[in-house]
């Protein structure tokens, strides 16, 4: 049989540290219609399992319209049983109305069984115990660790359990491994990006248990990306602009960039990022400017000059600044002796 291997949803999210407060709630709008069509792909292929291995909602207290979404698209593809595993984000959420007969709280232990297909919620190791005819499919939510915290998975004490497939939520970003010679685990990251630390193509994994064939499906409705720019040789804030026009001239509109500025630069150029920035804000969903560039200064020449710039140098020089703190200062000092405006 087929199953879909989903988690990290995060449902009701505020998306405040990515959007505008309109940007946020299309966003969470869309990632709703997300979700609807991964059920939509389930019910057009005959799956009958949907497992969600935590965090479908961001949060305990979720809004009424979310909940009803959710339990309407549940209850209305009542042949398909999705086993939900309760997350960090959601561990003691507060439902306004009863859950659909098909929404299963997975509980620690219990199996659910789909003829010769076992499913179980893993809390404690001492809770394994899965027999080696079946296909076993454990679902847990945590990092994998060597520790032994509530969201931690130590993967030694999940060998020679007869576990075949552990469905893993709680880290944003898909991956995979061994856990053994039979077994194998996967992050299903998130089902659709919610903006930046959400990087590139984002879905679910497709479970073939009789094949024991494991299958990506990109769900993403819109890829955020991050693009590195090394300014070092970049003289004014057009030559910006051109490098980063050059950077994203086969990005589609629809996604949300972030460009991260990298290097050296000149104590000449008096970046302006909002300048930056307001070339591209309209070209695409959402755009940013992340500054990390360092101010390129020679000390030396400051040591006998007299003007005020030079004061200010030496004193800043003097002065017991980690690398950070001291860019910054010289960056907005600098902007100060232009009459720019000052962002720290």
């Amino acid at each position: 049989m087929k199953i879909i291997h989903t988690g990290d949803i995060h449902l009701n999210s505020p998306l405040d540290s990515s959007f505008t407060a309109q940007k946020a709630k299309i966003r969470n709008n869309e990632i709703m219609n997300t979700f609807k069509k991964t059920v939509e792909f389930a019910k057009d292929n005959g799956i009958k399992v949907v497992i969600i291995a935590g965090d479908l909602f961001d949060c305990n207290d979720i809004s009424r319209k979310t909940e009803q979404f959710v339990f309407d698209v549940v209850s209305s593809n009542s042949d398909i049983d999705f086993l939900y595993l309760l997350g960090n984000h959601d561990d003691n959420v507060k439902y306004n109305a009863k859950l659909p007969d098909n929404l299963i709280i997975l509980k620690d232990g219990e199996k659910h069984f789909y003829d010769n297909v076992c499913v179980c919620g893993i809390e404690s190791y001492n809770n394994i115990d899965f027999a080696a005819d079946n296909y076993n499919i454990a679902v847990m939510h945590g990092e994998i660790s060597n520790g032994y915290g509530k969201y931690e998975v130590n993967l030694k004490e999940l060998q020679n359990k007869n576990i075949d497939y552990l469905a893993l939520g709680h880290i944003h970003k898909g991956g995979n491994g061994k856990i053994d010679d039979k077994g194998v685990y996967f992050y299903c990251g998130v089902l659709d990006s919610r903006g930046y630390g959400e990087y590139d193509k984002h879905g679910f994994i497709l479970v073939d248990t009789d094949s024991k064939k494991y299958d990506f499906v990109c769900m993403s409705s819109r890829i955020a990306r991050k693009i590195e720019l090394d300014i070092t040789d970049l003289k004014s804030n057009l030559e910006i602009v051109n490098a980063i026009e050059e950077k994203v001239k086969n990005i589609e509109e629809s996604s949300i960039v972030k460009v991260v500025l990298t290097g050296g630069f000149d104590e000449d150029l008096l970046k302006d990022i909002k300048y930056i920035e307001q070339n591209f804000e309209d070209r695409f969903f959402n755009f940013k400017v992340e500054d990390n560039s360092v101010i390129k200064i020679n000390f030396d020449s400051y040591k006998n000059d007299i003007s005020l710039k030079g004061e200010f140098v030496r004193q800043v020089q003097n002065g017991e600044y980690s690398d950070e703190m001291l860019n910054k200062i010289l960056i907005a000092g600098f902007d100060a002796l232009n009459n720019e405006e000052i962002s720290i």
